[in-house]
Parts: structure tokens; C-alpha cells; sequence
């Protein structure tokens, strides 16, 4: 269970001054237009607000000039005019409190000071005071995300990860659309065997994508992100199985399952933590649906065998004589039906590439006579559902002796999953 995919690098921007946007927002005239006539109610952002436009008050003025003699200056220079640009906007929230528009400007001048904290709480109010201003909020906070989820993998690439999770952070909070953030503090947190906080990122990661709405420019990049962040998930629930805390990895698995009905190794892994933890009744729909995924799979069978025995036996403890015979008779049909399998499948693996998926294994000889061709038609499932289908054909080998199968699929989608039926 190896995660087939390693950080997420820089996304694609041309880094800017962080409030390049306050010479486009809204008003009237033009960037120069307004530098060169300081700052006026006009050029401030043009919002109407449930109870009416915000007021422009002398604070919001002095504080757009300030932030607009940052677009002619660079580096150091700006920085008396942020300076400026704060000072008048925290004035104008003394005076007014309720006054979105300081908060907005606010917000403004902290990213240009990249107090990316405190440009974090001024939008968050802003939004909060006028829902309407998210037009405007939105764009700057996406932005400046980008600007320190780059920085971050800057900080990575110099192997200091400490700083790169606090920019990832930073980043996350500014825009709650940005899934990469999460995976990228996932992968470093699973680096560090923390596999607490290595899942709770996973789940993050995947509860940002639920939330994007369809976007073709990204949906490849986004099925990509999503289905490490399920195998990431599956390695956690794997790092607290071997630790025996078989009901943490048991949570990871299901939820694996849950988003990703066709993930045969987290159907698998969930069925085994229930056994270990001896489950019987919480264990039979999650073997039953193992098996449907992998029905020559000896072991899958045996796990319900001993759920249906489990119950038997506990039938029998309490005197339940209709609850133990029902279960044994039905523990022992699923044993016979384990042992009249043709053939079992062993060490399968799916290994996926750029390219495409491969399903890789071993045929072990059982009832079938030798030389018998055994088809298995394979359907190779993404986490949205069915990618592709393949088949092979396999000559049973003796009993308990083996030979080797693969079936591979070209595809561009992310391939997590799969099953099989037995057929001609």
C-alpha cells in the first residue's frame, strides 16, 4: 500500500504584490488615474451591502491612496504606505466597528505586509459584516494562498518542513478551496510517522474536494489529488494495524470504502481489522462485499466463514439454538464453497502509472483439473466509478502449484480499485 504519488509542486502563478487588486476593484477611473489624484470616495470598491452601500469614510479614503501608492513603488518603499494603509484602516474600525469597508482595506494592507494572520481575520469580518464583499475578498485571498503555498514548497525544497507545514497552513485558511494545501501537509506528516495528523489532512483534502464544484480546467488534477488522499488514508489505517489498534485502522479503512465503494484493498484491510477485533456481526456485510469484489480469493471467504462461526459460537453460549444453527449452516456453506473454488487468486497487486493500471498476481491450483482455462474478466474502478475493462485468460496449474497473470489498461484516470468475475 505505497502512496504512488509524492508532493504536489508550486502552482502555476506570476507572483504580485498582494494588493494589485486595489487599482481593479471597483470605483471609477483608472489605476493611474487614481495615483495621481491620491485616493477619493469614488475609488473606493463599489459594494452594495444588504443595509446599503458602506460609508466612505475619511479613514477607507486615506487608507485606498495609501494602498494605491503601492503600485508605482517596489520592495521597501511600500512598505510605509501598508504601514499608512493599516494605520487608517484600524482607525476607521475604532470609529466604526461595523464599517466593512476598514476591514476590508485592512485585510489589503496586512498581505502586502505579509501578515497573511491578520489579512485572514480582516476578510473573515469583512464577509461577516457584508456577505456581498465576498466578490471582492475572494479573488485576494485565493491569490495570496497561492503566493504562500509556494513559498511553502520553496521551504520544502530546502527541507525545512517546519516552515513549510505553517505555510500550508496559512495557505488552507486563506482559501478554503485550495486541496492541495491539505495533501501537502498530509505527505510531510506521514514522513514523520505521524499518521494522526497525516489522516486528519487526508480527510481534509478530500472534504475540500467534495466541496469544488465541477471545473474540467482541473478535474484531472483534482481525481489525482483525491485518489492519493484515499491511499494515503489507507496507509494510516495500515500504520495503526501493525501498531494493533485495529479499530483506528478499521475507521480509516471504512471511510476509504466509503468514499471509494470499489477499493478492494480497503474492503480487504477493513474486513481483517474487524476480525482482529473479533466483530462478527459489524464483519459480514463488509466479507460479503469482499467477496462479490474478489471471489477467488480463499482468505476473503475464510474471514466470513469465521464471522458467521463467531455468531454460532456465541448463539450456542447464550443458548440461542435458532441463532447457532442458522449461522453454523451458514458458516458451513461459505467453507464449502471456499474449498470448491476452481482456482485462488494470491498476491494480487494494482500498480498504476502515467500511462495506465496494471493488475499483477498469482493463480494457485484447487479443485480445477490442470490445463483448465480459467477467464477473468477484470473491471479496473477509479474513486467516481468504472474506468475500463480487461480480461485473461489463465491454464489452472496442479493443485497448490502456481503461475503467474497480469492484465493491464491504458488510461489517463486514476485507477484505485478493482474487481473481477469468474466467466467464459
Amino acid at each position: 500500500m505505497k502512496i504512488e504519488r509524492g508532493l504536489i509542486l508550486a502552482a502555476g502563478i506570476a507572483v504580485a504584490s498582494a494588493c494589485a487588486s486595489a487599482g481593479t476593484t471597483g470605483g471609477t477611473g483608472t489605476v493611474a488615474d487614481r495615483i495621481a489624484t491620491g485616493a477619493s470616495a469614488s475609488s473606493l470598491p463599489q459594494v452594495q451591502c444588504a443595509a446599503g452601500a458602506p460609508t466612505a469614510t475619511a479613514q477607507a479614503t486615506a487608507a485606498q491612496a495609501a494602498l494605491n501608492r503601492t503600485i508605482v513603488v517596489q520592495g521597501a518603499a511600500q512598505t510605509p504606505y501598508f504601514n499608512t494603509a493599516m494605520e487608517q484602516a484600524r482607525a476607521g474600525i475604532a470609529a466604526d466597528a461595523n464599517n466593512p469597508l476598514h476591514y476590508f482595506l485592512l485585510g489589503q494592507a496586512a498581505l502586502g505586509t505579509n501578515n497573511y494572520a491578520a489579512a485572514d481575520s480582516a476578510f473573515r469580518r469583512t464577509v461577516q459584516l457584508c456577505p456581498e464583499f465576498a466578490g471582492e475578498v475572494n479573488p485576494l485571498r485565493e491569490r495570496s494562498a497561492q503566493m504562500v503555498f509556494n513559498a511553502g514548497v520553496e521551504a520544502f525544497n530546502r527541507q525545512d518542513t517546519a516552515v513549510a507545514l505553517a505555510q500550508w497552513e496559512q495557505a488552507a485558511r486563506l482559501h478554503d478551496a485550495m486541496p492541495q494545501a491539505h495533501f501537502n501537509q498530509a505527505v510531510v506528516y506521514a514522513g514523520r510517522n505521524d499518521h494522526t495528523r497525516a489522516a486528519a489532512a487526508y480527510r481534509a483534502a478530500l472534504a475540500t474536494l467534495e466541496r469544488l464544484p465541477a471545473d474540467t480546467a482541473t478535474a484531472a488534477e483534482n481525481a489525482e489529488t483525491r485518489a492519493s488522499s484515499l491511499s494515503g488514508l489507507l496507509n494510516a489505517g495500515a500504520h495503526f494495524f501493525s501498531a494493533n489498534d485495529f479499530a483506528r485502522a478499521g475507521e480509516l479503512f471504512a471511510e476509504v470504502h466509503r468514499m471509494d465503494p470499489n477499493h478492494r484493498d480497503a474492503w480487504y484491510n477493513h474486513a481483517l481489522s474487524l476480525y482482529k477485533l473479533e466483530r462478527w456481526q459489524e464483519l459480514i456485510p463488509v466479507a460479503s462485499r469482499l467477496v462479490q469484489i474478489d471471489p477467488l480469493n480463499y482468505n476473503a471467504r475464510i474471514i466470513l466463514f469465521n464471522a458467521y462461526k463467531g455468531i454460532s459460537d456465541a448463539a450456542k453460549a447464550s443458548r440461542n439454538t435458532t441463532a447457532e444453527t442458522t449461522n453454523r449452516n451458514l458458516a458451513v456453506s461459505t467453507l464449502t464453497a471456499a474449498d470448491s473454488l476452481p482456482v485462488h487468486l494470491e498476491d494480487v497487486q494494482l500498480t498504476t502509472r502515467e500511462d495506465g493500471a496494471r493488475i499483477s498476481g498469482e493463480v494457485k491450483g484447487a479443485t480445477a483439473r490442470a490445463g483448465t482455462p480459467i477467464r477473468l474478466n477484470f473491471t479496473f474502478f477509479g474513486p467516481s466509478g468504472p474506468v475500463g475493462t480487461q480480461s485473461v485468460t489463465v491454464s489452472a496449474p496442479a493443485k497448490d502449484a502456481t503461475t503467474p497473470f497480469e492484465v493491464a489498461l491504458p488510461t489517463t484516470s486514476p485507477v484505485t480499485g478493482y474487481s473481477y468475475r469468474v466467466g467464459s
